[in-house]
């Protein structure tokens, strides 16, 4: 892949991961609904939307830091 097209995936993957981060705090720790238990983390993760956004957090992370790594080793 080409250098500049790496440049261009990790920022906007960092972007991407700062909306995903944010949301993800908002969720877990300040969305109404009290304290976090393991009945609404169960039942958050039955549903087909909150797998898609756990996943889909969890490749953008790996891709993110791998483009990252590979940089540094590069230059």
């Amino acid at each position: 892949m080409d250098g500049a097209w790496r440049w261009l995936f990790q920022r906007v993957s960092g972007i991407a991961l700062l909306v995903f981060l944010l949301s993800h705090f908002w969720i877990t720790h300040f969305y109404p609904g009290g304290d976090v238990t393991f009945e609404k983390v169960a039942d958050r993760l039955t549903q087909p939307g909150w797998k898609f956004f756990n996943l889909a957090f969890l490749i953008l992370a790996l891709f993110h830091g791998l483009n990252g790594g590979w940089t540094i080793l590069e230059d």
